[in-house]
């Protein structure tokens, strides 16, 4: 069944964070679902007739790689944790979970360390808006994970991370980690406009201390 939902930030609309709990970043945005709305698959290819079909194949995959899971298969569990964990099939404490069942080895619990940050993250963006004044706790509850040694490298989620920090430490005159926050968003290639104008903001607080 088809089902089209438009983003329409109007609060009496229903599904109104469906785009993001679905892995969306932008319009349109593409995806199978099952009956129960678990994500299947993202079309990412040709808006075509073939490159549906091609998005159609990965979904019966997946559902095909459920059903082995489900019967007991060993290597298919595996492999359907993982993409479901990709698809954003399960909560940070069910991914923990379900990876302490599975035993998983450093590298696969690296990945779900990961997955968890990002949810963590994508959950506190929720309470983010238009209006500034959201963008400094946000940015100090992302300091306070950066601390902890807790950073995105997701690039999807890392910018706003870090942007989010710089916010919170103008508010603070704190130049340090605002100057660590404009140290990473020029890694990753930030606008030159937007990179000078932060400059001058991170001179405006060293001029203050």
């Amino acid at each position: 069944m088809l089902f089209c939902h438009i983003t329409s930030q109007v609060k009496e609309d229903k599904h109104q964070n469906l785009l993001s709990q679905r892995g969306g970043r932008g319009f349109p945005h593409l995806a199978f679902l099952d009956a129960e709305g678990l994500l299947l698959a993202v079309h990412n290819g040709q808006r075509t007739a073939a490159g549906f079909d091609e998005t159609v194949v990965k979904a019966k995959a997946f559902v095909d790689l459920r059903k082995k899971a489900e019967a007991g298969d060993k290597a298919a569990k595996l492999e359907h944790f993982l993409q479901a964990m990709d698809l954003g099939h399960f909560t940070a404490d069910e991914l923990r979970k379900r990876a302490k069942e599975l035993d998983l080895g450093k590298d696969h619990m690296a990945k779900v360390e990961a997955a968890c940050l990002n949810m963590e993250i994508a959950a506190i963006f929720e309470g983010v808006t238009q209006d500034k004044t959201t963008w400094v706790p946000a940015g100090k509850k992302f300091a306070e994970m950066k601390k902890a040694g807790r950073v995105p490298t997701d690039p999807s989620v890392a910018p706003n991370f870090w942007v989010f920090i710089m916010e919170y430490a103008y508010s603070e005159k704190d130049a340090p980690l605002f100057e660590e926050g404009l140290a990473a968003m020029k890694e990753r290639k930030a606008r030159p406009q937007w990179v000078e104008a932060q400059e001058k903001r991170l001179a405006e607080i060293k001029e203050k201390k």
